[in-house]
């Protein structure tokens, strides 16, 4: 299958169609195909490059590779691509132009030199040459080619790219734009290097335990985040007493003032502009209406007043006098 073949498919495509792609396209065989992309592999998945507390490698305009725990407690693969349309927009843009040989001629008339003045593809291309019967130059073009379909692959958002006893990168569309990632295989994780975990140690400064990270880049991340997280605790402790001591001050101030009103009420001085010398009687008299009300007539009466509003007995054969006269 050709490479615009393989970027067309819908299907998943094996890792083995590639390499026949590959090798049909520069004239070798399928093993000698077969040799770079294992080199591939085998740079990405090198121990060393993981090595001080590194857990990342990233291949510009293609993706990351990073190890981390897996759920079975074994080390697991990561990949995550760069956006699909990333992929397209960088595809459209180079167009079919291939890439520049003339540092092959420097690296091969100096007999070598610091490979880690190279690109990343460069870097890969010299590992594998040095591994196998392969010249750099042919290595080179074949390693690009392999990137270029896989790169292909992905910007098409179609198959998925299952790696013969590696993993299978899939398309992921949730959680943003759509990328590859990588689900590992139990044969490659078998083989993978241990990655080490962080051991935590605990100190105490002032009021705050300070937790600190062993291994580089970690550390200084790990004890920042405690120290904040305490911080907030602290904070947090402040407003709670802070406000139980509002409520009781607003608690007191109110069981105070009802106590002072509840206490003055038997005492209250009369208003300043009652006259001192009013007569209660002459309140009743100006308002015969209400003085009938206060005294209402009693049951089986003839509904008669028996004493006037100012003392005089009105009943039939009485004098007029009041009772204490009599």
């Amino acid at each position: 299958m050709t490479r615009e073949e393989l970027v067309a498919s819908h299907e998943p495509v094996a890792s083995a169609r590639i390499i026949e792609s590959i090798a049909m396209a520069h004239g070798v065989t399928f093993d000698q195909a077969a040799q770079v992309v294992d080199g591939f592999w085998d740079y990405l998945l090198e121990p060393s490059h993981f090595e001080g507390g590194r857990r990342s490698r990233k291949m510009p305009h293609f993706g990351s590779f990073s190890l981390q725990h897996g759920d079975d407690g074994r080390t697991a693969l990561r990949f995550l691509s760069r956006p699909v349309q990333e992929l397209q927009a960088h595809l459209a843009s180079r167009g079919p132009s291939r890439p520049s040989e003339t540092w092959i001629d420097h690296w091969e008339r100096r007999d070598g030199g610091d490979a880690t003045k190279l690109s990343l593809k460069r870097r890969i291309a010299v590992s594998i040459a040095a591994r196998s019967e392969l010249d750099t130059r042919t290595v080179f073009r074949l390693l690009w080619d392999l990137i270029e379909t896989v790169t292909g692959i992905m910007a098409s958002g179609e198959a998925s790219i299952r790696w013969a006893k590696r993993g299978e990168m899939t398309l992921v569309t949730s959680g943003g734009s759509p990328r590859y990632s990588f689900r590992t295989y139990s044969r490659l994780a078998d083989i993978l290097p241990p990655v080490s975990t962080p051991r935590p140690q605990q100190r105490r400064s002032g009021s705050m335990t300070i937790t600190e990270f062993e291994g580089p880049g970690s550390r200084k991340r790990g004890r920042s985040r405690t120290r904040r997280r305490q911080g907030t605790g602290i904070s947090a402790n402040k407003t709670g007493c802070g406000c139980l001591l509002v409520w009781l001050l607003v608690v007191g101030v109110s069981v105070w003032v009802q106590s002072a009103f509840t206490g003055n009420n038997d005492n209250m001085d009369m208003p300043m502009d009652m006259p001192m010398d009013m007569d209660v009687t002459d309140e009743t008299v100006i308002d015969e209406g209400a003085a009938v009300e206060m005294f209402p007539a009693s049951k089986g009466s003839t509904g008669e007043q028996p004493f006037s509003p100012h003392g005089h007995d009105t009943r039939p054969g009485s004098t007029g006098s009041s009772p204490e006269r009599r």
